[in-house]
C-alpha cells in the first residue's frame, strides 16, 4: 500500500494556489543511483487573486532560483520516468492567465539539478515514458501537438513535423479563395457562403514573426464540402470569414 501510495504521489504530483508557500515537496531517484532525494518548490506570496512571481527549487543543499518567468496563478512539481534506460526528470510548472503555462524542466548532470529546458504555451505537457515529450498548445481555433525526445543528457529536443493536423471545422461566413499551391498564384476556387470546410494541415514554414495572432503570411491545407482540397490563407480563415471553433 505505501508503494502504491508513493506511485500516485510521484504521478500526480502537487498543486498550489498562490496564496500558498508552495506544493508538497516531491521525492524521487532522479539519478538512477538508488537514492531518493526530496525536492521542493517555493513561490513568492501574492495577494488574492493575483499572480505569483518567481520561485525557488531546492533540492538538499542546492537552491535554483527559478526567476520572473516562473509566474502564474498556481503551480505544480511532478517527476516523470522519462524511458527505463534514461532515468527521471524533474518538472516545475507555473499556470497563469487563460491556461497558460511555463514548464521548467531538470534533471541531475554531474550530480547536481539542472535546468535542461524551458517550455511553454497554452496547454499541457505529457511524458509517457517512452523516451519522448508530448506538447499540446492551442493555436487559436486548434490544437498543436509537439514532440520531443529526450537525449543521453536528458534534454528534450523538438523533431519538426513538415506538416502539423489541424482537425478543424467550420461555416463559410463570407467567401475567400483556395489556392492550387502555397504561393497564391493560381486559385482553383472560392469557398461558398453557408458551405462547410474542414482544415486539414498547418504550415509551418509559412508562419513568420508577428503573425500569431494575425495568421497573415501562414497557409492552412482546406477540404471543402464539395470534396475538392486546397490552401487557404490564414488571414482567409478569421472569424469574420469562417466560423471554427476559436477560443473566447
Amino acid at each position: 500500500m505505501k508503494l502504491l501510495t508513493l506511485w500516485i504521489f510521484l504521478a500526480c504530483g502537487a498543486v498550489l494556489t498562490a496564496s500558498a508557500a508552495g506544493p508538497a515537496p516531491v521525492t524521487a531517484d532522479l539519478a538512477g543511483t538508488g537514492d531518493k532525494q526530496t525536492y521542493s518548490l517555493e513561490v513568492k506570496p501574492a495577494g488574492k487573486d493575483e499572480p505569483f512571481t518567481g520561485g525557488t527549487l531546492r533540492a538538499g543543499s542546492q537552491t535554483i532560483t527559478l526567476g520572473e518567468d516562473f509566474n502564474g496563478f498556481s503551480a505544480k512539481l511532478e517527476a516523470y520516468r522519462v524511458a527505463d534506460d534514461k532515468g527521471r526528470v524533474l518538472v516545475a510548472s507555473a499556470r497563469g492567465e487563460s491556461d497558460y503555462e511555463i514548464w521548467f524542466i531538470f534533471a541531475i548532470v554531474n550530480g547536481k539539478l539542472t535546468r535542461m529546458a524551458t517550455l511553454q504555451g497554452q496547454g499541457e505537457i505529457s511524458i509517457p515514458g517512452n523516451g519522448t515529450l508530448i506538447l499540446k498548445t492551442w493555436m487559436g481555433f486548434w490544437n498543436k501537438t509537439e514532440k520531443y525526445v529526450f537525449g543521453k543528457d536528458l534534454t528534450p529536443a523538438l523533431w519538426p513535423q513538415e506538416f502539423y493536423a489541424v482537425d478543424a471545422g467550420g461555416t463559410v461566413e463570407k467567401t475567400f479563395p483556395v489556392y492550387q499551391k502555397r504561393d497564391g498564384a493560381k486559385v482553383i476556387g472560392n469557398t461558398k457562403v453557408g458551405s462547410k470546410i474542414k482544415v486539414l494541415l498547418w504550415d509551418p514554414a509559412s508562419q513568420k514573426p508577428g503573425d500569431d495572432s494575425s495568421m497573415q503570411n501562414e497557409w492552412f491545407l482546406i477540404v471543402t464540402e464539395t470534396g475538392f482540397t486546397g490552401w487557404a490563407r490564414g488571414k482567409d480563415l478569421n472569424g469574420e470569414n469562417v466560423s471554427l471553433p476559436w477560443a473566447g
